[in-house]
């Protein structure tokens, strides 16, 4: 098997820290936090207890992997066969997780034809009285509401709890039918 020569199980663990990582960052994408988590770079403790926060499993082997690699970087310890196969299958089973896990929408349409946008890359809510997307003319926001400003945080948390709530109150319906 390729995990018998020491380079391959050093690429296999080195590979597999980068896919996690890849992850962790796709998480706190679609969280609405990645340019925050860039702009004051967080190291991956403090991505994985961002995650944790926001209810998403961040397992703590995840941790032992880290640190697996950082022994590999920093002491030069090759990891052996057993913890490289393992840490494939945990990174395996993290990616596969990671793209099925359900996350507030950050951007919404009302009935009213209202809307919410929110710029992932700015961290700013745009609160429109009609839907820009669908417009023909360039629509102004009523209000925004960037991270930082008194309100993001509350609106944020509100969308966190309430959408799950709304999902599982839709799924309950489907069951009774």
């Amino acid at each position: 098997m390729a995990l018998e020569k020491q380079r391959n199980r050093v690429n296999c663990l080195a590979n597999s820290k980068r896919a996690i990582d890849c992850q962790i960052d796709r998480l706190i994408y679609r969280l609405g936090f990645l340019p925050l988590a860039r702009k004051e770079w967080w190291d991956i403790p403090t991505k994985l207890k961002f995650i944790s926060k926001s209810g998403v499993v961040a397992p703590r082997i995840l941790q032992r992997l880290n640190k697996l690699r950082n022994r590999l970087e920093h002491q030069f310890a090759v990891p052996s066969k057993k913890e490289v196969e393992d840490a494939l299958d945990v990174t395996t089973l993290f990616i596969s997780y990671a793209e099925l896990v359900a996350l507030p929408t950050l951007n919404w349409g009302l009935a009213d034809k209202s809307n919410v946008r929110y710029d992932y890359d700015e961290m700013i809510f745009r609160f429109f009285d009609e839907d820009p997307n669908l417009s023909k003319n360039d629509v102004s926001p009523l209000f925004s509401l960037a991270y930082g400003e008194e309100g993001f945080q509350e609106f944020y948390d509100f969308l966190a709890r309430v959408v799950p709530l709304m999902s599982r109150k839709t799924d309950l319906g489907e069951d009774i039918k």
